[in-house]
């Protein structure tokens, strides 16, 4: 008699339940995936800093070499012109010299420093959204979306079985 709509109604809420279920679970392991990915990026930005830090050095070192030849090359060339090199232009010059490959390492320290820094500071991001997705992750229950579900789908189950004992 009315047992059809009652099968119906019980079977679409346990499918509504299942449903709510994998839902939820598949929510669950999509967070915790993108945490994974935040903190392997987190782990390539740390990389990278280093990497930069790295650059950072061998280009400083070839500075000081190109600064410390130029002011060689100088020295050589002003004492072969028979310059005194302790005062007037020529030690105007090798100071200049030596001031600008000065210039030259703090840029390249300073530059060096703020790569260092932006790249660090994109891996502090990926660690805050690793742990942003694994927090989320944790907030989903898909036991309580399950149970909710069944308790939503309680009312048109109930309706199914009250007619299905009136028309007994």
């Amino acid at each position: 008699m009315c047992t059809i709509p009652l099968a119906l109604a019980v079977g679409s809420a346990a499918m509504s339940a299942y449903g709510a279920y994998n839902t939820a679970k598949g929510q669950q392991q999509a967070l915790n995936y993108q945490g994974q990915v935040a903190d392997v990026n987190a782990k390539r930005a740390e990389f990278a800093a280093q990497d930069a830090e790295a650059r950072g050095q061998k280009d400083l070192q070839t500075a000081r070499q190109r600064a410390s030849a130029m002011t060689g090359a100088q020295r050589a060339s002003l004492a072969a012109r028979g310059m005194d090199l302790t005062g007037g232009s020529a030690l105007s010059l090798l100071e200049d010299t030596e001031y600008l490959g000065a210039v030259d390492q703090t840029t390249i320290k300073d530059n060096t420093s703020k790569e260092a820094w932006r790249i660090r500071n994109q891996g502090e991001d990926y660690k805050s959204s690793a742990q942003a997705s694994r927090t989320a992750a944790g907030n989903i229950n898909p036991g309580l979306s399950l149970a909710t579900s069944l308790v939503n789908s309680g009312s048109s189950v109930y309706s199914e079985w009250d007619k299905y004992k009136k028309g007994k």
